[in-house]
């Protein structure tokens, strides 16, 4: 317990003090009328002083809807002298007396400037024109450093060049006239053509080659339809001399036709055992049939005069594992055989052996004789053609044909003038 004294008193005695503390004391009514007039006048002082106080005031004790009406009234007022002053440039035939009322916020608006000037905007920034995604914008050396004005106008044009011109939706109305009326006159022009076209007039002379009249077709029938083959053709070819036709394929036949026309009757059909033709051709004096075939070294002989078959097994100085691709000579006693790494053999039908050999750089994928025979042009798949002597075994000439790619065939003309490649 603390030293201090403490003192009990009546409840009803604490009610009297507490009323006298609370009540204020009494002021005269002549006394209390001035105090009101002069806080009157304090607050009249501080609403003249400071618009923007009662302003604030009344917005954050709670008149934030008479504030929201009141800014949309003036951005209405601010649309409304807009349109006025839109409607003032383009009509002509105004009031003068509205005009004059008008120029004073048209006034308002040409005055305004900028906020600020940035220094930087006005100097011509200058771009690398050396990095990898600005290289092919690039015209020369010269054009290392381009400003960023340049640069826009050269991405423009290179926008334009790969659109085919200005979009559609970026021309004015000037360029989409201009546009419209240069499609109309080549339509005009079309039409001049199209005119022309449907004319002959005099740019039809007569032919020295085709006979005069009307040109005459007939589909005839089939040539093999008396034995049509069963597999693919490899073969098809006319007799040098007689109306006979060849067939030849993958069902390992080779058939002779006769050419009429209406019944193409069959002459002869020779089965050659496990033997599918890749390659079939008549000899020069057209006696004899030469067959090969995909995967042999081993070919055959027809006798079409005696009705026999010779197989030849081997070929006395050939080191090739299979023969496929041939040419007959024209002097008609030998064989051009096309082997492996551009290797060409030489092979006389006499003794069934190999006479000389001639190798060009690649492999061959065509040989074309002279008419006499005493020269082979041969084609390489690297576009190379190769002239080679067959008395000889010489190369004489090698040239490259200017633009294949990969050559595949090669012809010679029978008058010994011009030479066919590609």
């Amino acid at each position: 317990m603390d030293d201090t004294n403490l003192i009990k008193l009546p409840v009803a005695d604490l009610k009297k003090t507490a009323t006298k503390r609370s009540r204020p004391p009494r002021l005269d009514p002549e006394e209390e009328e001035q105090l009101r007039q002069q806080n009157l006048k304090r607050v009249a002082v501080l609403g003249e002083e400071d618009g923007s106080v009662k302003r604030l005031e009344t917005l954050v004790f709670g008149a934030e809807e008479e504030l929201l009406e009141r800014l949309v009234e003036e951005d209405g007022e601010e649309q409304n002298r807009g349109l006025l002053l839109e409607d003032g440039e383009e009509g002509g035939d105004e009031d003068p007396d509205d005009s004059e009322g008008e120029e004073e916020p048209r006034q308002q608006l040409q005055s305004r400037k900028a906020a600020w000037v940035d220094e930087d905007d006005e100097l011509e920034e200058e771009v690398d024109m050396r990095h990898r995604y600005r290289r092919n914008l690039m015209k020369g050396e010269a054009e290392s450093v381009m400003s960023k004005q340049k640069l826009q106008q050269r991405m423009k044009e290179q926008f334009q060049k790969s659109m085919g011109g200005t979009p559609s939706w970026a021309q004015t109305s000037e360029q989409k006239k201009k546009k419209k009326k240069a499609h109309d006159e080549e339509e005009e022009v079309d039409e001049d053509e199209d005119d022309l076209l449907r004319r002959t007039g005099n740019f039809v002379a007569s032919s020295e080659s085709l006979p005069s009249g009307i040109l005459k077709m007939k589909k005839c029938l089939h040539a093999n339809s008396a034995r049509p083959s069963e597999d693919k053709l490899t073969t098809v070819q006319f007799h040098p001399s007689a109306q006979v036709v060849m067939t030849a394929g993958i069902d390992q036949s080779v058939s002779l036709f006769q050419v009429d026309g209406k019944t193409n009757p069959k002459i002869q059909s020779i089965h050659l055992e496990r033997f599918p033709v890749h390659k079939a051709q008549f000899s020069l004096n057209g006696e004899t049939v030469i067959a090969t075939s995909l995967r042999n070294k081993m070919f055959y002989l027809y006798d079409m005069m005696e009705g026999r078959v010779v197989p030849v097994q081997s070929v006395r100085g050939l080191n090739e594992a299979r023969v496929k691709e041939f040419s007959v000579c024209p002097d008609g006693g030998a064989l051009l055989l096309t082997g492996t790494n551009g290797y060409l053999h030489l092979l006389t039908l006499k003794t069934n052996e190999v006479v000389c050999s001639m190798k060009i750089n690649g492999d061959v994928s065509g040989v074309a004789f002279s008419h006499d025979g005493s020269k082979v042009f041969v084609n390489s798949e690297e576009g190379e053609v190769y002239v080679w002597d067959t008395r000889s075994s010489r190369c004489l000439h090698r040239f490259t044909d200017d633009g294949c790619v990969k050559g595949t065939s090669i012809a010679a003309s029978l008058n010994g003038r011009y030479l066919a490649c590609g």
